[in-house]
């Protein structure tokens, strides 16, 4: 058996407010709010059924990703609906041309809507599944990759971090949160391997962070990955569990309320219950019986009433609620059932009319951003623009304080300090000035040198500009090619300004982070239906 995590068996004793405290508290109360998600490397997903099934409902998982499944494109798909248990469902990604090993797989419960999304790019260096899950809140694109190790494949490491660079360029844009998780078969917890530090400086460019501090092989390396954008704080938790074959499992909590499985109200009568002779007795007793009407309509009302009296007598109508919990299968049957209590012209009408109804709802709101887009004066207004079609509201938050009177003495200080650094730095200008006059100075010793331009404050305006892409990526449906490259103009080609002198000055191989985000630019605005205006 694997190893697992020793939880403390102390006695529960409840908070000031009646709540528990402490960490395996909050762990317990975040999992019943947040949705569970586990990862784990399997090495053929059939070998093991019974510990990972065993795994999944032990533990009370919603999803479970899975690397290495050696499913063939065959007979996969009917090999993961049996490992299932009851209540989920899967779907996978077989490694291509027919060769053993690899593969990915997503087991999900059926109260998640899933789709898998066939996002068009091929890489040689490593697999991946791409799957939109719209929880009861956000939509979430999980993308679960396994590189296979170098060793083991003609692609070297170098080829892996250009094809997960392009991978990346086409993910960043992408609406809604983003969740990359799998085995990377990198050793990002070596400080000196040079590939981890590449791949980690890659995803910090792409302003995203991966969450796992802990070993997850049994050799003593971090090959499993969790990785997901910093601003979207979609992983609430992060923690390594039992031992399954040579990879730990890594558990995580998803920032997404679970959804509610569908509450469903059904009547029964117990008939199994009824006393037969009694029934009888009351039965020969009715006036339906005794003193039948001579008037047919009254003697259909004298039947019915009668009997249902009866019957609510005997056999009480019980109301129950219930959880429906079906299998696909079953949902299947229902459909095809309902399905045939209708014409099929109704059907197509409404198809017809929602279809309608589509059309004209993105064809408004694509004329009214794009007339206000138009009227914009100004980077303030578009950014309001773009807020409010977003739904975003500004909130305003203090910083993190014990009371406010120590908040107000760190304002107070904050500010005294500013002040003196400003009068000092006019001193150095006032001394500066006057040597200047009166001698002839080297000026070229004074003047800043160009590696003091840090490459963390080019990530920087990488970060801050693919945050503003993301958000001209989530209406981008609604925009014309011209309002397109206005708000990316406005946005994105601000904070990556070739023009400037200090980025001129620096090496070309300082300037690899910022052709990321000008890919991503390009990428968004190819998509455009109405190619009427160039890129700037």
């Amino acid at each position: 058996m694997g190893l697992g995590v020793v939880y403390n068996s102390r006695v529960k004793r409840p908070g000031k407010r009646g709540v528990r405290a402490g960490k395996s508290a909050r762990r317990a109360r975040a999992a019943k709010k947040f949705v569970p998600f586990a990862l784990v490397n399997a090495r053929s997903l059939l070998k093991r059924v019974d510990v990972i099934t065993h795994h999944l409902i032990t533990y009370d998982l919603d999803l479970l990703a899975v690397t290495e499944t050696w499913l063939n494109e065959r007979h996969g798909d009917h090999d993961l609906l049996k490992i299932c248990p009851t209540g989920f469902s899967a779907v996978h990604s077989a490694r291509l041309g027919g060769r053993r090993g690899g593969g990915v797989a997503l087991i999900y419960r059926e109260s998640y809507r899933t789709h898998v999304v066939s996002f068009g790019y091929t890489a040689t260096s490593f697999e991946y599944l791409m799957v939109l899950l719209q929880c009861n809140s956000p939509c979430i694109h999980l993308v679960i990759v396994y590189r296979p190790p170098s060793q083991s494949t003609k692609c070297s490491d170098g080829q892996f971090l250009s094809d997960f660079s392009g991978f990346l360029q086409l993910l960043v844009v992408s609406s809604g949160k983003l969740l990359i998780v799998g085995d990377f078969n990198i050793h990002v917890d070596v400080a000196g391997n040079s590939t981890a530090c590449k791949f980690l400086t890659l995803l910090d460019s792409f302003g995203l962070s991966q969450h796992i501090r802990g070993i997850t092989h049994l050799d003593g390396h971090t090959l499993d990955l969790v990785i997901s954008r910093i601003s979207d704080n979609v992983v609430c938790e992060c923690m390594v569990s039992a031992l399954i074959e040579d990879h730990f499992v890594i558990h995580a909590l998803i920032r997404a309320h679970r959804p509610v499985r569908p509450q469903k109200r059904i009547t029964y009568r117990e008939l199994d219950r009824i006393d037969a002779d009694c029934f009888m007795s009351d039965l020969l007793s009715l006036s339906l019986l005794t003193d039948p009407s001579d008037d047919l309509n009254i003697l259909l009302e004298q039947y019915n009433a009668d009997l249902s009296l009866l019957l609510d007598k005997h056999a009480p109508e019980h109301v129950l609620a219930i959880r429906r919990r079906c299998r696909a299968s079953e949902r299947r049957w229902r459909n095809r059932k309902k399905k045939g209590l209708a014409l099929e012209i109704d059907r197509e009408i409404v198809r017809n009319l929602l279809k309608e109804k589509r059309h004209l709802l993105k064809k408004e709101k694509s004329s009214f951003l794009n007339k206000k887009i138009a009227e914009a004066e100004g980077k303030k207004s578009l950014f309001n623009i773009v807020d409010s079609f977003l739904l975003k509201k500004p909130v305003l938050k203090l910083p993190r304080h014990d009371s406010l009177p120590d908040l107000f003495s760190r304002f107070s200080d904050h500010f005294l300090k500013k002040v003196t650094d400003i009068r000092a730095s006019l001193d150095d200008v006032a001394s500066f000035s006057s040597a200047t006059a009166t001698a002839d100075a080297d000026v070229s010793s004074d003047v800043p040198s160009f590696s003091s331009f840090e490459r963390v404050s080019i990530n920087k305006a990488c970060r801050s500009a693919l945050f503003h892409l993301r958000s001209i990526a989530r209406i981008r449906k609604f925009l014309s090619r011209s309002a397109a490259v206005q708000l990316v103009s406005a946005f994105v080609l601000s904070h990556i300004d070739y023009g400037n002198s200090l980025l001129a000055g620096l090496p070309s191989s300082r300037l690899e982070p910022i052709k990321e985000p000008i890919k991503s630019c390009m990428l968004l605005l190819e998509s455009s239906p109405e190619p009427d205006v160039a890129m700037p």
